[in-house]
């Protein structure tokens, strides 16, 4: 787990990614966090179902 320092340094490195070439970094960072966001709400969703049978 990273503590807060570590949270901002990958941010301000993010944030100058994105200066240099902002729209490709900006699609294929949207696009990992709707995959991260949907393999989650399956997890969640099969875990449901499990405790109800």
């Amino acid at each position: 787990m990273m503590d807060g320092m570590d949270m901002m340094d990958m941010m301000d490195f993010m944030d100058e990614r994105q200066r240099e070439n902002s729209i490709p970094l900006f699609s294929v960072h949207s696009v990992h966090v709707v995959h991260v966001v949907h393999v989650v709400h399956v997890v969640h969703v099969v875990h449901h179902v499990h405790r109800f049978h």
